[in-house]
């Protein structure tokens, strides 16, 4: 079985192209679809990343976005303002910020 999202809130492309980072269930996962086509299976994500040890607010995840110039890095717009920038490295973030009050979408 696949360990999708129960509900995916954002998702984009790498900026190589070829793998897709999704965030939802206070998680982001990074995918390469193209796994599923040539093992005609269902696939596993490449990684996964917890947002609720890292987050004051129990890490809701908004959006989620691939930086970029370094596929390695990605960031993260989530409840209460926060905005967090990720390394695939880490299973933490490396730098939280708040933006004011509210909410933060793409």
């Amino acid at each position: 079985s696949t360990s999708a999202h129960t509900f995916v809130r954002g998702i984009c492309f790498t900026r190589r192209g070829d793998e897709i980072l999704s965030c939802g269930d206070r998680c982001v996962k990074r995918w390469r679809p193209l796994d599923a086509f040539s093992n005609e299976q269902s696939i596993e994500p490449l990684g996964t990343w917890d947002s609720t040890s890292t987050a004051e607010d129990g890490g809701t995840l908004n959006d989620v976005d691939s930086a970029p110039s370094d596929d390695s890095r990605f960031v993260t717009a989530g409840a209460e303002g926060m905005v967090q920038l990720w390394d695939a490295s880490r299973r933490s973030s490396i730098v939280s910020w708040r933006w004011g009050y509210g909410a933060v979408a793409q």
